[in-house]
């Protein structure tokens, strides 16, 4: 575990120094950009979530099979992604080499770069599914506890088509060298 941390740990400040390194201009409208888009996206399923629960019979039903179907796709298009970012990650990269050189155990490689593939092939569904969950959850007046609780759905639910990619890879790369 010790190893794994050396290794992802490296890796998050590398990421840190590159976001420091930009000018206070950029930054501002990085996050300018990022919140907008995000209170944007917020208000429109806000608003599609209003408009089904005002449907008498059938909206609640109505906006839980939006909700299914959309994580369904997000799923599909997760496991694609991450079928080709695990490529590149996993076999089509030089900083392999020099890890392997490294006395450091092949599990926490493996780790490191799994948790890497996962932010890499899911930035932009994490990106949409947070303002799906919060305004979903305020549409049906969630309890505190739900938000906590998706949070950590969410991350579960990434790192499964994550996994599920990296065996795929390295079962058609045993099987096809």
């Amino acid at each position: 575990m010790k190893d794994f941390r050396l290794i992802f740990f490296s890796r998050i400040k590398t990421m840190a120094s590159h976001i420091t390194s930009m000018n206070a201009i950029r930054f501002a409208t990085f996050l300018f950009v990022i919140s907008c888009f995000f209170v944007g996206s917020f208000y429109i399923f806000f608003r599609i979530f209003s408009y089904l629960l005002s449907i008498e019979i059938i909206g609640s039903a109505l906006m839980d099979k939006i909700v299914e179907m959309t994580f369904f796709v997000f799923f599909i298009m997760l496991l694609f992604s991450n079928v080709i970012t695990s490529f590149s990650t996993f076999y089509n990269t030089k900083e392999l080499n020099f890890l392997f050189s490294l006395p450091v155990r092949p599990t926490s490689i493996y780790l490191a770069k799994l948790i890497e593939n996962c932010i890499y092939a899911s930035w932009a569904t994490v990106a949409i599914a947070l303002p799906l969950i919060v305004a979903y959850g305020v549409t049906t007046s969630a309890r505190f506890l739900y938000y906590p609780i998706s949070i950590i759905s969410i991350l579960i639910y990434l790192i499964i088509p994550a996994t599920l990619a990296s065996m795929l890879i390295f079962t058609i790369f045993r099987l096809f060298p």
